[in-house]
C-alpha cells in the first residue's frame, strides 16, 4: 500500500523542463497582451494628445477673431505704419494740395505721421497756399474727370499682412495682433504677440493723438530719450496716465503727464494696455498667420469709391503644429498639423470717426 502511494506521488509533479516551458509560454503571452494594452494606452494618450491640440488652436482661432468682432480696422495706424504701395502709378509723393504742409511730400512713414490718413481725404481746392483743406473728394482726384486717388489706401492689399491693427468703437483702446516670423532654424520659434494700447489728447480736441505705451525701440524699457511712451496707474490720485516727452527733451517735465482718455480713474480699463505679449498655448508650435483686412480703405472716408463699400471683415489664416512631438510620443514626420481658415466681421458699425 504505501508503495502505491509513492509512485502514486512521483507520476503527479512537473519536471524542471516542463515548468520551464510553462513560464516561457507564459512570459510570451503576458509580454503580447502587455505590449498590445501599452500600444492601446500611448495610442489613446495620442489620440487625446491630437484633439487637445486641435481644440487649443481652434481656441486660438477664435481669441483672434473675437478680437475681430468687438472692434474695426485701424485704417489710421495702417497708413502710418505701412501706408500707400509705392511704384508704378501708385502713391510715390503725397501732392502739394494734399496735405497742410503745402509742399510735395514723398511718401515715407515720417511724411505720413505728419499728413495723418484722415488729411489725405481733404484736398486743398482754392489756393495752395493757404493750408486749408477745404473738400472732402470721397477718395477721389480733382478732375476731369476725377479718378481714384491711389494715395488713399491705407496699406497694399495685393499680398496678406502679419500684423492686424485693431480699434475700439471710441477710438481709445488700440490692439495689433502680429505674427512674429523669427525666419531663423537657431531662434526662438515663432510666435502670436498680442499689443494694447490707452490714448490722451494732448489738444482738447476729443481725438486721440498719443498711444502707449509704445517701446519704440524695442528694448523692454520705457525711456524719454528713446521716444517711448509709458502708460502708468497713478496709486497716488488713482489715475492712469499716459507719461510723453512732448517737447523731445529727452526727459519727463511738468506737463508731460497726461490722464488716458476713456476712463482715467479705473484700475482695470488702465490695466488692458500692455506691451507685446504671446497667446500662443505652450504645446503649439507656429508656422504661420497672416491677415487679409478688407476693405483697404476707410469706407467712410472713401465714400466715392465703390470697392470700399463693404463692411470691415479680416480674412485669416493659421497654421500650427505640436511643439516637441517626442514629449507626446510621436514619431518625428508624424506629428499632426492643422491649418485654420476663417473670415470675421466687425460688429462696430457706423462711421466712428464722428
Amino acid at each position: 500500500m504505501k508503495k502505491n502511494i509513492s509512485a502514486t506521488n512521483r507520476r503527479s509533479g512537473y519536471s524542471l523542463l516542463e515548468t520551464l516551458v510553462a513560464i516561457g509560454i507564459a512570459s510570451i503571452v503576458i509580454t503580447s497582451a502587455l505590449s498590445v494594452v501599452v500600444s492601446i494606452y500611448y495610442s489613446q494618450k495620442r489620440l487625446q494628445f491630437t484633439q487637445d491640440f486641435y481644440s487649443e488652436g481652434r481656441y486660438l482661432m477664435e481669441r483672434i477673431s473675437q478680437m475681430v468682432r468687438n472692434n474695426t480696422i485701424d485704417y489710421d495706424n495702417y497708413f502710418h505704419e505701412l501706408g500707400p504701395p509705392i511704384g508704378g502709378t501708385n502713391c510715390d509723393n503725397f501732392a502739394e494740395r494734399q496735405n497742410p504742409t503745402g509742399n510735395l511730400l514723398a511718401n515715407t512713414e515720417a511724411n505720413r505721421k505728419t499728413i495723418t490718413y484722415e488729411t489725405v481725404f481733404f484736398w486743398n481746392t482754392n489756393n495752395s497756399l493757404d493750408n486749408v483743406q477745404n473738400r472732402n473728394l470721397g477718395g477721389k482726384t480733382p478732375g476731369p474727370p476725377p479718378q481714384d486717388d491711389p494715395c488713399s489706401l491705407a496699406w497694399d492689399s495685393s499680398s496678406a499682412v502679419d500684423t492686424l491693427y485693431l480699434i475700439d468703437a471710441r477710438r481709445q483702446l488700440r490692439t495689433a495682433v502680429s505674427f512674429v516670423d523669427t525666419a531663423d532654424p537657431g531662434s526662438d520659434p515663432d510666435d502670436i504677440q498680442v499689443r494694447r494700447q490707452l490714448t490722451t489728447d494732448l489738444d482738447d480736441d476729443g481725438r486721440g493723438d498719443v498711444w502707449g505705451p509704445y517701446d519704440a525701440d524695442g528694448d523692454g524699457n520705457y525711456e524719454a530719450t528713446d521716444g517711448d511712451v509709458n502708460l502708468i496707474w497713478n496709486s497716488t490720485t488713482n489715475t492712469c496716465e499716459i507719461i510723453h516727452d512732448a517737447d523731445a527733451s529727452g526727459s519727463y517735465g511738468s506737463g508731460e503727464v497726461y490722464p488716458v482718455m476713456g476712463d482715467p480713474g479705473n484700475q482695470d480699463f488702465c490695466e488692458k494696455a500692455h506691451d507685446f505679449v504671446s497667446i500662443v498655448p505652450p504645446a503649439i508650435l507656429v508656422n504661420e498667420m497672416t491677415f487679409r483686412p478688407a476693405p483697404d480703405r476707410d469706407p467712410f472716408l472713401a465714400f466715392r469709391i465703390d470697392e470700399a463699400q463693404v463692411h470691415p471683415h479680416v480674412f485669416m489664416y493659421l497654421d500650427i503644429e505640436i511643439d516637441n512631438p517626442n514629449r507626446y510620443g510621436f514619431e518625428i514626420g508624424d506629428a499632426p498639423t492643422v491649418s485654420f481658415q476663417t473670415a470675421v466681421g466687425s460688429r462696430v458699425f457706423g462711421n466712428i470717426r464722428r
